[in-house]
C-alpha cells in the first residue's frame, strides 16, 4: 500500500500523529460488483476514515468498524481509496472491476445481419488488465462483431440469426442486460386455429414475435395482444372483423401478412319475427359462400348475400321458434339470438277450476312469453318452455278465454277458462241412457250442497256421495233430455241428453238403378238410420256385393269407412235419436252378372225392431240394342242411354271385320243415345263395344 502525504511541515506531521495514523488497505473483498453491491475493506487505522471511493466516486460507508462500503450507482472501473480526518488515504493495489451500465443503444431495431452496427452507451464496457472487447448480445444470439470504442461506447455488429429481445454487455465484472428489446422485423408463419372466429381467441405463431405491440386486422383495426413470447402472440379476434391480411407490428417494423379466414357467426336476426315468405336478415361476420341455412328448425332459401356481414333468408313454413343456423365452406355457426314464430295453443288442462286452481297450457313456440292473461287479467306463469305453460289461478280471475304474447305474435284459445265458485258444475254422467227406474251416477263439483236433480223437469231427490259424485234414479214420467242439478248456490245442466229408453230402431235402406249395362258405374246409396226413441252408440254397417260389381271408391261424411275384398265396414261413432247418416259406394258392372248389394246394421244398444236392418238392392244387367232406321238426313242408329259408355264402331265387311270408331257426335235424350251417319255407296256393319 501507498502512503500519501498532504504536507511535509512539521507542525503538520506532529498533529497527524497525534490525531491518529493514516490508513492503510491490506483487502478488498469482492474485487468486482455491481452498484449495490457490498464491498468489505480490510486494512488497519479505519476509525478515522472519512471518505471512500470507487473509481473516483463517493460510496457510502455502511460500517466503519469493520469498514464497509455499497459501490455507488455511477461507480466507475477502478481503485478504491480510503481517506482519514489527518488528511491521510490509501488506495487499493487490485482495480475494483464495476458491472457494465447500459444508458442507451441506437438504433432501437436492424435488420438481420445489418451492415450499419449499433452503437451501445454506458460505462465500464473495458475488460481491466485485458486488451478484448466485452461480449454483446442480441437476445441469445452474439454479436459476431464488437468494438470498443472507450470504456462508455460499443459498436456491435447486428448478428444475421437473432430475434427481437434485450441487449445483453458481458465483462469479467458481469453482465447488464436492457430493460427495453432491441428489434427485428416479426415473422407470421401460422394462424391457430386456420379459421377464426369473432370474439373468440386466435392463436398467431412466428419467429421474433417479442415486442410486437399490435396485430393489425383487415380493415386497418389494431388490436392489442393478450399474452406475448418470441414465438407465440394471442389476441381476440374482434366482433366486427372482416376477412383479409393480418399482421404483427413493433415499434419499427411489422411482418409480412397471413389470410385471415372467419368461421360463419350470426349477431343478430332482423326482424325477430315475420310472417312465412317474408324475408329476415342475419348480421355477423364471415357470411359468405353458404352451403345451406336453417331458421327455426326449418331449412331455409337464401334470398341474397351481401357479405361478409349480412345475409337474407325466407322465412320457411312450418317455422317454430329456434336459432338460425348458417353453413358455409368455413364452418357452421348457430345463432345465440333466437327467432319468434307465432305461438299456437293446443289445448289447456283442466278446463275449468277454482281461484288458485292450477292449469298446464300446451303447444308451441312459448319461449319469449311477453304477456299471458286470462281475458284482461295478469297471469304471472310459474314455468314457461317452448311447449307448456304452467300457473295458477289468480284471484279476480273470471270466466275468459287465455291469451299468449311472444315477440312472435299472440293466440287466444278457442274456449273459455270456466272460473268455478260454489255453484254446481256438471262434468258428467253414466249410464247414458236407461229406462225409468235407472240409477245415474252424475259427476262434477259442488255437489254436496246439491237438493234436487230434474230429468227434463221431473225431480227427484239425489243421493250425495261426495263433492264430486252423486246418484239419481230416473222418476216416472222422464223424457230424453238434460240433466238438471240444483243447490243454494246455483243450478247446472249437463251439456248432452240423458236418453230415457233402452232400446233404439235401426234400419238399414239402399237406393240404385233397376238396370244397367256391362262397364256402367253404379252408385248406390246406403242409408243407416235410427228410429228412436234413443241414440245408438257406436253403429256399424256391414256392406257386401257379389261378382255383378268391382269396387270403385266409398265415401261418407259420417263415421269411417274400411274395405275388405268385396265388402265394407261402416263405423259409426254415434247415431243419434231420427238420425241418419249416408254413404254413397259406387261399382262397375263387370258383366258376368247382375249386381247385389247387401247393407246390414247393428249397434250396441238392444234393437226393437230387428226386421229392418237388412237390406238388398239388385241392378240387372241389361245388353244393350243397336237399332237401325232409315231418316232424311241419312241411317239414324239408336240405342239405351244405359249402354252410354259403350262406344260405337264400324266395320266395311265381317269376314273378317276391321273395327274402328265412329267419331260422329251422339245425341242424348233422357233414354237413348243416338247417332246420324250420311247414307254412302259402301258396305258398312256397325256394333256397340266396351271399352
Amino acid at each position: 500500500m501507498k502512503n500519501g502525504w498532504l504536507a511535509w511541515f512539521g507542525w503538520w506531521l506532529t498533529a497527524g500523529l497525534a490525531l491518529g495514523a493514516f490508513p492503510e488497505i491490506t483487502w478488498v473483498d469482492p474485487i468486482m460488483g455491481k452498484p449495490g453491491t457490498v464491498v468489505t475493506i480490510l486494512g488497519n487505522n479505519f476509525g478515522f476514515v472519512i471518505r471512500v471511493t470507487v473509481g473516483g466516486v463517493d460510496a457510502q460507508i455502511v460500517d466503519r468498524v469493520t469498514l464497509k462500503i455499497v459501490v455507488p450507482l455511477q461507480a466507475r472501473s477502478g481503485p478504491i481509496y480510503v481517506y482519514n480526518d489527518v488528511g491521510g488515504f490509501d488506495d487499493s493495489d487490485e482495480i475494483f472491476q464495476v458491472t457494465p451500465r447500459i444508458t442507451g443503444f441506437t438504433p432501437s431495431g436492424a435488420l438481420p445481419g445489418s451492415p450499419d452496427p449499433v452503437f451501445i452507451k454506458g460505462a465500464n464496457f473495458e475488460n481491466p488488465g485485458s486488451f478484448d472487447p466485452p461480449l454483446v448480445f442480441f437476445g441469445s444470439v452474439e454479436s459476431p462483431s464488437v468494438f470498443l470504442a472507450s470504456d462508455d461506447t460499443l459498436q456491435a455488429a447486428v448478428p444475421f440469426d437473432a430475434s427481437t429481445g434485450p441487449l445483453s454487455v458481458v465483462t469479467f465484472a458481469g453482465q447488464v442486460t436492457t430493460s427495453s428489446n432491441f428489434f427485428f422485423p416479426p415473422i407470421l408463419l401460422q394462424l391457430d386455429p386456420p379459421v377464426a372466429t369473432a370474439g373468440a381467441r386466435l392463436n398467431l405463431i412466428g419467429w421474433s414475435l417479442a415486442g410486437v405491440t399490435a396485430v393489425v386486422f383487415p380493415g386497418d383495426v389494431r388490436v392489442k395482444p393478450t399474452t406475448v413470447s418470441s414465438t407465440n402472440v394471442t389476441v381476440f379476434v374482434p366482433l366486427d372483423s372482416l376477412d383479409g391480411l393480418i399482421f404483427f407490428e413493433n415499434p419499427n417494423f411489422i411482418s409480412t401478412p397471413l389470410n385471415l379466414v372467419l368461421a360463419p357467426k350470426i349477431v343478430s336476426i332482423e326482424p325477430e319475427a315475420a310472417p312465412v315468405g317474408a324475408v329476415v336478415a342475419l348480421r355477423g361476420t364471415g357470411l359468405r359462400n353458404f352451403t345451406g341455412a336453417v331458421l327455426g328448425g326449418k331449412a331455409t332459401t337464401i334470398a341474397s348475400n351481401v357479405p361478409p356481414r349480412l345475409v337474407y333468408l325466407f322465412v320457411p313454413a312450418g317455422v317454430e321458434t329456434g336459432p338460425a343456423t348458417v353453413s358455409t365452406t368455413s364452418g357452421t355457426n348457430t345463432s345465440s339470438v333466437l327467432f319468434y314464430a307465432p305461438p299456437v295453443l293446443d289445448s289447456f288442462s283442466p278446463t275449468g277450476g277454482k281461484i288458485g286452481s292450477a292449469v298446464t297450457l300446451k303447444g308451441h313456440n312459448f319461449t319469449g312469453l311477453t304477456n299471458l292473461s286470462l281475458g284482461a287479467l295478469t297471469v304471472s306463469p310459474v314455468s314457461v318452455t317452448n311447449t307448456e305453460v304452467k300457473l295458477f289461478i289468480p284471484l279476480d280471475a273470471k270466466t275468459a278465454r287465455w291469451i299468449i304474447r311472444t315477440p312472435g305474435g299472440g293466440v287466444t284459445s278457442a274456449a273459455p277458462f270456466q272460473v268455478l265458485g260454489d255453484e254446481p258444475i256438471i262434468s258428467g254422467f253414466t249410464p247414458s241412457f236407461g229406462p225409468v227406474g235407472t240409477v245415474v251416477k252424475v259427476t262434477g263439483t259442488n255437489f254436496l250442497a246439491v237438493s234436487k236433480v230434474a230429468f227434463s223437469g221431473i225431480a227427484t231427490v239425489p243421493t250425495i256421495l261426495t263433492d264430486n259424485a252423486l246418484t239419481a234414479t230416473v222418476p216416472i214420467g222422464a223424457m230424453t233430455g238434460p240433466i238438471r242439478v240444483e243447490s243454494p248456490k246455483g243450478v247446472a245442466l249437463s251439456t248432452r241428453d240423458f236418453q230415457v229408453g233402452e232400446e233404439a230402431d235401426l234400419a238399414a235402406a239402399l237406393a240404385t238403378l233397376a238396370e244397367a249395362a256391362a262397364g256402367t258405374i253404379v252408385s248406390v246409396r246406403v242409408d243407416a238410420r235410427n228410429l228412436g226413441p234413443i241414440s245408438a252408440e257406436p253403429g256399424t254397417v256391414g256392406i257386401s256385393w257379389n261378382l255383378g260389381g268391382t269396387f270403385v271408391a266409398a265415401d261418407s261424411a259420417q263415421g269411417t269407412v274400411e274395405r275388405f275384398g268385396s265388402a265394407l265396414t261402416w263405423k259409426l261413432s254415434v247415431l243419434g235419436n231420427k238420425g241418419t247418416a249416408t254413404l254413397d259406394l259406387r261399382l262397375k258392372l263387370s258383366g258376368s252378372q247382375n249386381l247385389e248389394v247387401t247393407a246390414s246394421i247393428q249397434s250396441d244398444r238392444p234393437d226393437n225392431d230387428s226386421t229392418n236392418n237388412l237390406a238388398t238392392a239388385i241392378v240387372r244387367l241389361v245388353v244393350p240394342q243397336l237399332a237401325v232406321e232409315v231418316v232424311p238426313a241419312g241411317i239414324q242408329l239408336t240405342w239405351p242411354i244405359a249402354a252410354i259408355d259403350f262406344d260405337l264402331e264400324s266395320s266395311p265387311g265381317i269376314a273378317p271385320p276391321v273395327w274402328t270408331r265412329v267419331t260422329v257426335n251422339p245425341i242424348l235424350t233422357s233414354n237413348s243415345v243416338r247417332v246420324v251417319i250420311p247414307i254412302t255407296s259402301n258396305q258398312r256393319f256397325y256394333r256397340l263395344h266396351l271399352p
